[in-house]
């Protein structure tokens, strides 16, 4: 995050890259204040924020179910192309 935003107001693009850090409440005071400030002023954030909570307490009323070997395989393979690892480097 950068000093500038810090000083100056919230955008939106900013709280959608900082909502789930926010919900985790894993922010700075002073970041989490300016989302808290954004959101105060900001209807379409406001509403995004409500559809984000609602679809975590929906998620988290399905049942577990355990995933496939093969479809872990092929996230892991996926995740580690995304982030220039290697296929058979350690996760």
């Amino acid at each position: 995050m950068s000093v500038f935003m810090l000083r100056a107001r919230m955008s939106c693009q900013q709280f959608t890259e900082l909502i789930t850090a926010y919900l985790d409440d894993a922010l700075p005071r002073r970041i989490s204040r300016a989302i808290t400030e954004h959101i105060a002023a900001c209807t379409e954030c406001t509403e995004y924020l409500a559809q984000v909570r609602q679809s975590i307490a929906i998620t988290r009323q399905l049942p577990d179910e355990p995933v496939p070997d093969e479809i872990v395989d092929a996230l892991t393979a996926a995740f580690r192309a995304l982030h220039g690892r290697a296929p058979d480097a350690n996760p």
